[in-house]
């Protein structure tokens, strides 16, 4: 199976935070996004944050197709969140912020669908092909939120 990538196409390659991911081991309270309606450009710059720390686990520590398949829910969840709370990020990027949202939906929607791990490498494949063109999107999360993403 092909390296899997990260959720977000704008996170695809995203380099990895120092900083514990609440839930996950460590003492944090219980994630930031509870699925509370996104109102402001801090409250998505803090679910693309925890995207961020699940899509890395979702990579690195998971070792089986139902661990990445649970971590992905949470994805598609907090992914959701971040389309419905688009209208915050600046006009003249959000259509591509957009894009890029609906196609990690898409890919997590895929991987949580999956039977088997074959079955996965031969779906999310063309999702990969269809991935936008997210360098704006890249720089608007990386100078508005501080997130530093790798395309």
């Amino acid at each position: 199976m092909p390296a899997t990538r990260r959720p977000l196409a704008f996170l695809a390659g995203l380099a990895l935070s120092a900083a514990p991911v609440a839930g996950c081991g460590d003492d944090s309270p219980e994630p930031a996004a509870n699925g509370s309606a996104i109102a402001d450009v801090e409250r998505w710059c803090d679910v693309v944050g925890e995207v961020d720390g699940l899509a890395y686990l979702a990579e690195i520590a998971s070792d089986t197709l139902a661990e990445r398949q649970a971590r992905y829910q949470d994805i598609q969840r907090l992914s959701r969140q971040l389309q419905d709370g688009v209208g915050v990020v600046d006009a003249d990027v959000r259509d591509d912020v957009a894009a890029a949202i609906g196609w990690s939906v898409r890919l997590a929607d895929t991987v949580v669908a999956a039977r088997t791990e074959a079955e996965l490498a031969a779906a999310v494949e063309p999702v990969y092909y269809e991935a936008p063109d997210t360098t704006s999107a890249l720089r608007w999360v990386e100078d508005r939120c501080g997130v530093v993403l790798d395309d």
